[in-house]
């Protein structure tokens, strides 16, 4: 047994349901505000947390593609907001580049034109503070606004007076702002969650004209009111106040600090000695002025710091902080530079203040921190601590607003500590930047860890936020159920912004209070939540009170053919539940409609609804066809309106529901259901209709027959029947690696030739070599004959020689040609080959070598092979029934005239007989249910029609390549025939003419059941032109055949139809011949028809050309409609484009790569047999080996990052490459771990690309493991079928382009060595596992790994174990994926299968002839 250290596992698989990454909500006023910005400028006011951002979002990436070459410019008003803001639109939106520019690039010193031009290489959007975008314009490193597209602010409602947001409109873009003016300025949004109402008209106004945009809010809907109805509640928690013993680590820095004096500072020093240098001494002056160095006033701001966080912390965090700071302060790498002046730099500073603080680390190195005592944490810390302790429970989530930056750091260390909280609580801090030009000594600050720790926290990893202020607006955190005001907010704004954090039910609003507050000031708070909470009160009562009205409905629809009636009341309902009902290949995508209002409640309303993005746009929105005055009959109106163009759409049924009712695998009953097995007519028996044209006709036609074999000559023959046959041609089987290749040539009509000398000489090759097999043989029964392929002078005096016999023992004594084989035969038995051995006599003469046995003289002969059935190929050599010898007595033998190779020759004619019958049925299907088709090759349709069982020469193959046609053909038409339906319907519509019920009728209703093949060629019951009635029973053929077989000959029929055609036309015409005979109901129409057909999405300004064009780059194929890209990339959005998503598109183009991929390994040199195709197609399409494509399609994007060398103050550029991928320019709403989700899956993609990139060169084994460790999300692969779909239907059906496309992914080379390599394994490993164990259970589970680091990498680890009959024989631990984690666990049972020497499975031969054939079929004529 395989052992695990942790072997508590449950015996079923378990996955992890929870979603701590819930998508974006796609709400009502998202759509409305993204509606309304792609029309004009507006600022959006919304409230904290409903998702500005992802409007932004949406915003952007719209404006892209609808301005490529152009800049989007992004301001937020601080340096943290800009930074989130960045994080959040670069990694949602991967596939454009971004740059931040905060006051932490010094970008005031970039002081030419050439930096500016290195920073923006590339850049297509910028996010940065105000203050930035300000500057470069007024310098003209960035030339004008018309530069840019559009412009965002963020936190809009500071764009007044003299803010720098203000500003920017007022001089640069106000004065272009004219009519005539020529200039292109920039869109225009706001984003502002502060609302503006009363008083504050007129601030709006001002605003408006300021950004020159309009404010829109998006009008409440009743059901939203309820997430303001109830205000947090509000707490109070008072402290007393203690006196606390300051800490030794205190007063030890209290007395380094105080202890420093001017002259200790070795800059004030150097300043002194450069006294005839003028900088110098302002510099001088100016320390002496502040009483100060920069270092000692470093040193001075921490000792304050500290005694700040004594006071209102306590000892403890006061002791942790000095240390933390004097260790960072030690730790710190200090480089020298030569500086030209004598200011102070940063490593000078450093090495002063280390001096400095050098004695008291040394101290706090010997001494240890404790919270053992009282007076460790101070009584303000006591409260929250015993609130904390009893307020927790698993869910909370709770924001802590602290007043200082330090404070912040050093109260998420006590939470994270001490004993109280320890272990229930998680904390992490969040601090702004003061200046983010200028990073002090002790400041902890990382911005990119405090936003990996705010995503944590947003999954829910941590439970517990300390923020000062720069948390009360703009940066986007959950919402919370616990805030708590540590210390007392500054102003009324930021206590309602602080409040207004408490969004989520039941939650608690804190504020922790000295005893000494005045209890007026805390009543007055009270107050005014209060008040709130009664006005927005009010105004739900008021809605109420308006919905209450009496509308009438207006209009009433019924269908004429069943009265299904819809209605105002009934269409809600019936539109939610359609639309639950479709399928969603995202989670970001909706499963409900989504309704938002325009108007005024009580007045005129009109309600607009959106629809799931797989519908087509023009049922994707509905509006109201009336205004109302109350919401509820708005909303009603518009689901009415919706649903009823779905039902004139055609995608809903007559019966007014979705088709996937009452049964979802048969919705509506359209699939016809099916039987196991058929009645079908007798196999049709050509034999007693060539008789009777014996007797009737009069014809003859000549056939030549040919026997090509590398090791034998065989003469070749005619082949006489009373009806002409096509050409045809079958291999036999002479060995396990040897073939023989039979051709018939057309029948020529032979005018008065001798049929019965034909029949004389038929009868004596048939009598001669197989006549025990045909006692009774009667010539006239013959229902072809054979004669030497000779003039008939020539047949006739072979004929002569033929058919005379000469006793062996005078042939000895005339001593005729001993050189050469016979045919001796003795007395009736079957012909045995005589090769003379010969000796020379006394006179030189050579003679034949006899043997005398028993007194008896004998020669030795080789038997003829007893083997009948050259059919099918055999495994090995002992079912040959390899040639032995015989004594046979002199005096007993004769010496045919038939030569040897006749007589090998005829050996093979049961088997060509088997195969004249196959052709002669054919040619009657030909002539009857296929005669529309016009087949002028039998070959193909003799394989089409002839079943596994019955020989190896079956339709397997042709049905391999006839079932992605029809796929393929039925996929494009049901594509264009229903243009409103979405992909889930396709599927439905086609699996309508795709399943086994539709065919198997198609078969029998033609009367093509009787033409199929079913019967093997049978070796021991062979007989020709023999009526044994005995023979007759046992060889009737089976009354009842599988519905796949009679399904499986309509799809071999198609891919046969499509080999007979000469060009692309012709074969498109003969496909579509096929298609008609067997789906007739069906408007088949050509390729070229179907796509002319085919509405192209309309080109709208949100698609130009040039907004594409890396994508056209990456797949090598520049698009004529660019909206059919665009579509084939869009996988869900708020429902503000014109295009639908990717599904349909990656519905066709799933069809059209297997269409590409079946006829690669169809036509492969290897004669692929029919398993091995499957494999290797399945290997080639899965999502996993597609996926890894659409990484492989990739390009590395040129940027630069301009530094500022801090001892030259010069602008320092280092080029950076950045490499984007086919899938990040997937367009989709996107959830909050996308991210996450990304940088997993490309840290997967790069552990194994290497390796399955060497297994596609040239390994041996299918790489099944490593493509399933990537884990790409199901998208990965879908694009790239839908992107197939695209260049299809815009090349105008061109798979030559869609096959250059795979070319340019690298994805064809790995199609040519599937196709061509025989010795490739690419067997799935459950598969092979199968076969060798039997029955096995694989038990997978995805474990929990707490996150030890702030990076978290997305990854998820699953484990599996291989249970066989109740034993566990191995297992796997550490997969990316639950299917990494069966396949790798399988691959390790069948290593210890092989060690406990379990028997191997076969593997299907690469020869086709072989497969799905027994032995048994092997028969052999008896001595």
């Amino acid at each position: 047994m395989d052992l695990d250290s942790d072997d508590t596992w449950s015996d079923t698989s378990e996955e992890d349901e929870s979603q701590p990454n819930p998508p974006f909500v796609s709400r009502a006023y998202q759509i409305e505000m993204f509606n309304h910005s792609m029309r004009g400028n507006i600022i959006a006011v919304m409230g904290t947390g409903s998702g500005k951002t992802q409007i932004a979002k949406l915003r952007i990436e719209a404006e892209l593609e609808r301005s490529p070459g152009k800049l989007i410019w992004f301001t937020a008003p601080s340096v943290v907001l800009a930074y989130q803001q960045y994080r959040f639109l670069s990694q949602q939106l991967p596939a454009f580049q971004f740059r931040l520019i905060t006051g932490a690039d010094t970008p005031e010193k970039w002081t030419s034109k050439q930096v500016w031009d290195q920073v923006l290489h590339n850049i297509q959007v910028v996010v940065s503070t105000p203050a930035v975008l300000f500057n470069a314009l007024n310098q003209g490193f960035v030339s004008s606004l018309a530069a840019i597209s559009l412009l965002v602010f963020d936190e809009a409602h500071h764009g007044i007076k003299n803010s720098q947001q203000n500003e920017i409109m007022r001089v640069h873009y106000h004065p272009h702002n004219k009519p005539g003016s020529g200039v292109e300025l920039p869109h225009i949004l706001g984003l502002s969650a502060s609302p503006i109402t009363g008083s504050r008209m007129q601030e709006k106004d001002v605003l408006e004209r300021n950004l020159n945009a309009v404010c829109r809010s998006p009008l409440q809907q009743l059901d939203e009111y309820t997430a303001f109805l109830t205000m947090p509640e509000l707490i109070r928690l008072t402290y007393g106040t203690a006196e606390q013993r300051p800490s030794e680590y205190y007063l030890a820095l209290r007395s380094v600090v105080s202890a420093i004096r001017l002259d200790d500072d070795p800059i004030v020093k150097t300043l002194r000695n450069r006294s005839d240098d003028l900088e110098a001494q302002t510099q001088l002056e100016k320390i002496f002025r502040r009483n100060g160095t920069p270092a000692i006033k470093e040193l001075q701001k921490f000792q304050r710091s500290s005694t700040g966080i004594q006071e209102t912390l306590g000892n403890w965090a006061c002791d942790m902080f000095i240390k933390n700071c004097t260790g960072k302060v030690e730790m710190k790498e200090l480089h020298t530079i030569d500086r030209p002046i004598s200011d102070s730099s940063p490593s000078q500073n450093y090495r002063f203040i280390k001096s400095c603080l050098r004695p008291l680390h040394e101290q706090i190195l010997s001494g240890s921190l404790t919270m053992s005592t009282e007076d460790s944490i101070s009584p303000k810390v006591r409260v929250l601590l015993d609130f904390l302790q009893k307020k927790h429970r698993a869910d909370l989530r709770c924001l802590v607003f602290v007043k200082e930056r330090h404070a912040a750091w050093c109260l998420t260390e006590i939470l994270n500590n001490h004993p109280l909280t320890k272990g229930s609580y998680e904390a992490f801090s969040f601090v702004g930047l003061s200046d983010p030009s200028y990073k002090g000594a002790f400041d902890f600050t990382n911005l990119n860890r405090q936003l990996d720790n705010l995503e944590r926290f947003r999954r829910g990893q941590l439970n517990i936020c300390v923020a000062t202020a720069v948390l009360e607006e703009g940066v986007d955190v959950p919402a919370m159920n616990l805030v708590i005001c540590f210390d007392e907010r500054p102003t009324f704004r930021s206590f309602v912004q602080s409040r207004g954090r408490a969004r989520q039910s039941n939650s608690r609003f804190v504020i922790l209070q000295d005893n000494a507050v005045k209890v007026q000031k805390w009543q007055a708070l009270e107050k005014e939540m209060e008040q709130e909470c009664q006005n927005t009160l009010r105004e739900f009562e008021e809605r109420q009170r308006i919905e209450s009205m009496d509308e009438s409905e207006s209009e009433i629809f019924r269908v004429a053919s069943t009265g299904a009636t819809l209605t105002y009341s009934g269409a809600r309902q019936l539109l939610s539940r359609f639309c639950a009902k479709l399928p969603r290949t995202d989670e970001c995508e909706q499963s409900s409609p989504i309704f938002y209002l325009e108007g005024e409640p009580g007045v005129e309303l009109v309600a607009k609804v959106v629809l799931p993005d797989t519908l087509p746009p023009s049922l994707r929105q509905a509006e109201s066809k009336f205004t109302w005055r109350t919401e509820r009959r708005a909303k009603q109106d518009a689901a009415f309106q919706a649903y009823l163009a779905l039902y004139h759409a055609g995608v809903v049924t007559e019966y007014l529901l979705p088709p996937e009712w009452p049964k979802k695998e048969d919705p509506d009953g359209s699939i016809e259901k099916r039987d196991r097995e058929y009645d079908v007519q007798n196999q049709h028996d050509p034999w007693p209709t060539l008789m009777k044209q014996w007797a009737t006709t009069g014809r003859v036609y000549t056939h030549r027959l040919q026997v090509e074999a590398v090791d034998c000559d065989y003469p070749a023959m005619l082949l006489l029947l009373p009806q002409q046959l096509p050409s045809l041609s079958f291999p036999l089987f002479t060995a396990p690696s040897s073939r023989i290749q039979v051709s018939v040539s057309a029948g020529q009509e032979a005018h008065d030739f001798p049929t019965d000398l034909g029949r004389d000489i038929s009868y004596l090759f048939l009598d001669t070599i197989l006549g025990r097999r045909l006692c009774g043989l009667d010539k006239q029964q013959l229902p072809f004959l054979l004669v030497p392929d000779l003039d008939l002078p020539s047949i006739r005096e072979w004929y002569r020689t033929a058919s005379r016999t000469i006793a062996l023992t005078d042939f000895l004594e005339t001593r005729s040609d001993f050189h050469k084989q016979y045919l001796v035969q003795r007395k009736r038995d079957v012909p045995c080959i005589w090769q003379p051995v010969t000796r020379r006599d006394r006179g030189g003469r050579y003679e034949p070598q006899l043997e005398t046995v028993d007194g008896i003289t004998t020669i030795v002969g080789t038997k003829l092979p007893r083997k009948l059935d050259y059919l099918i190929p055999t495994r090995d050599d002992s079912v040959t029934c390899s040639a032995t010898r015989k004594l046979l007595p002199v005096d007993e033998c004769s010496i045919l005239g038939l030569s040897v190779e006749y007589g090998r020759l005829i050996l093979f004619i049961p088997s060509i007989t088997h195969m004249l019958e196959v052709a002669l049925r054919t040619v009657e299907a030909c002539k009857g249910p296929l005669v529309s088709l016009g087949f002028d090759s039998i070959d193909l349709v003799s394989e089409a029609i002839t079943t596994p069982a019955a020989g190896s020469r079956n339709y397997q193959r042709l049905e391999f390549l006839g079932d992605a046609l029809l796929k393929f053909y039925s996929s494009l038409q049901v594509f264009v025939d229903n243009p409103n339906h979405p992909e889930s319907y396709l599927t439905l519509d086609r699996t309508k003419i795709i399943n086994n019920a539709r065919l198997q009728r198609t078969t029998r209703a033609l009367g093509l059941d009787q033409y199929i093949t079913r019967k093997p060629f049978a070796g021991k019951q062979w007989s020709i032109g023999v009526s044994d009635p005995q023979v007759q029973a046992q060889k009737l053929p089976e009354s009842r055949v599988s519905s796949k077989t009679l399904a499986d000959v309509v799809e071999a029929v198609i891919g046969a139809a499509s080999l007979s055609g000469v060009g692309p036309g012709d074969k498109d015409a003969k496909v579509l011949s096929a298609l008609r005979l067997f789906v007739e109901e069906i408007s088949w129409k050509p390729l070229l028809g179907n796509i002319a057909q085919f509405e192209l999405p309309k080109t709208s300004l949100s698609h130009k050309a040039g907004a594409l064009q890396s994508v056209e780059s990456l797949i090598g194929y520049s698009f004529g409609c660019h909206a059919l890209l665009a579509q084939a990339l869009t996988q869900s959005s708020l429902g503000g484009d014109a295009l639908s998503s990717y599904d349909r598109l990656e519905f066709l183009g799933d069809a059209i790569l297997d269409q590409i991929v079946n006829a690669k390994l169809f036509h492969s040199s290897l004669q692929l047999d029919p398993r091995e195709m499957t494999l290797r197609h399945h290997a080639l399409v899965n999502h996993a080996t597609l996926a890894f494509f659409a990484l492989q399609t990739s390009t590395a994007r040129r940027t630069f990052d301009v530094q500022m060398d801090v001892g030259t103050e010069q602008s320092v550029s280092v080029e950076k490459t950045e490499t984007v991928y086919l899938p990040d320019h997937i367009r989709r709403t996107g959830t909050p771990a996308a991210p996450l989700q990304r940088r997993a899956t490309l840290a997967a993609y790069e552990d194994v690309r290497s390796s399955i990139l060497e297994s596609f060169a040239k390994g041996k084994t299918f790489p099944w493991s490593e493509l399933l460790h990537v884990g790409a999300p199901k998208r990965y692969s879908d694009i790239v079928e839908s992107i197939l779909a695209a260049v299809f239907l815009d090349s105008q059906g061109d798979l030559t382009a869609c096959e250059a496309v795979l070319e340019k992914m690298g994805y064809m080379a790995l199609v040519r060595r599937l196709a061509t390599d025989k010795d490739i394994d690419v067997y799935h490993p459950e598969e092979l596992f199968s076969q060798l164990a039997g029955k096995y259970d694989l038990v997978a589970q995805q474990r929990t790994i707490k996150i030890q680091t702030n990076e978290d990498s997305g990854r998820r680890s699953w484990r599996c174990k291989v249970m066989c009959e109740g034993e566990r024989i191995a297992f796997f631990k550490g997969a990316t994926s639950k299917e990494e984690a069966q396949c790798r666990a399988v691959e390790k049972a069948l290593e210890v299968a092989r060690r406990k020497g379990w028997k191997e499975p076969v593997k299907p031969q690469s020869d086709r002839d072989g497969e799905n054939h027994a032995a048994g079929h092997h028969d052999a004529e008896d001595d």
